[in-house]
C-alpha cells in the first residue's frame, strides 16, 4: 500500500497548505449571504447584501423577520418588525439626524421623533395618518405646540420665542377667536 506520490515532502507541503486555509478561515469569511441557524437549523439571522447595501435580519422562532438593521448612502436604519413582517418601529440615522417612528398595527406612523440642527421635535398623528400635535424645541431658542382639529387645521397654538415672548391662541374655522398677545385674524 505503499503510494509513490506520498513522499514525506509531499505531505508536509500538503500539510503547509491546509494550516495556511485554516488560518485564513479563522480570521476572515469572504460570502454573499451569511445565514445563522439555530438546533433544528431553522435560521435566526442573516447578513446579506441588497442593492449593495449591508443588512442584518433576525428572524423568530417561525421564520418571520422581526428586527432589520440596515446601512446606506442615505443612513442607518433599525427596523423592529411584528409577526406579520410590519414595522413597528424605526430608528432612522440620516443627513438631517436622527428619527424615531412608530408605527400603529395598520403601519401608519403614529409618532415620530427628530433632532436636527434647527432644533428638536415630536409630532404625534392620527389613524388617519394626519399631524394632531406638534412639539417643537428651537436650538435658537424658543419653543411651540401646536395642536390640530380632525381637518388638520390648528386648533390651539402655544409658543414663545426671544423676540415676542410667549404667545396662546385659540382657532375655529382657521379663525383666532382668542390669543395674547391679541392677534388680528384677518392677518393668520
Amino acid at each position: 500500500m505503499h503510494n509513490p506520490e506520498l513522499s514525506l515532502e509531499s505531505v508536509v507541503q500538503r500539510l503547509d497548505d491546509l494550516e495556511k486555509r485554516y488560518h485564513s478561515l479563522k480570521s476572515e469569511v469572504v460570502t454573499e449571504k451569511l445565514v445563522l441557524v439555530d438546533s433544528a437549523s431553522e435560521p435566526r439571522a442573516a447578513l446579506y447584501t441588497i442593492n449593495e447595501e449591508p443588512s442584518l435580519t433576525f428572524y423568530d422562532e417561525t421564520g418571520n423577520a422581526r428586527a432589520q438593521l440596515v446601512a446606506s448612502a442615505q443612513g442607518t436604519c433599525l427596523r423592529l418588525l411584528n409577526s406579520s413582517g410590519q414595522s413597528v418601529a424605526e430608528l432612522m440615522e440620516d443627513k438631517d439626524g436622527p428619527r424615531m417612528a412608530l408605527f400603529d398595527p395598520d403601519g401608519n406612523n403614529r409618532v415620530s421623533l427628530c433632532v436636527r440642527e434647527n432644533g428638536s421635535f415630536a409630532y404625534l398623528f392620527g389613524p388617519d395618518g394626519k399631524q394632531h400635535l406638534r412639539l417643537e424645541l428651537f436650538s435658537a431658542g424658543g419653543a411651540a405646540l401646536n395642536m390640530k382639529d380632525n381637518r388638520g387645521e390648528p386648533s390651539v397654538v402655544l409658543a414663545t420665542d426671544n423676540e415676542r415672548g410667549p404667545i396662546v391662541a385659540f382657532f375655529k374655522d382657521d379663525d383666532v377667536v382668542w390669543s395674547i398677545p391679541k392677534v388680528d385674524s384677518s392677518s393668520s
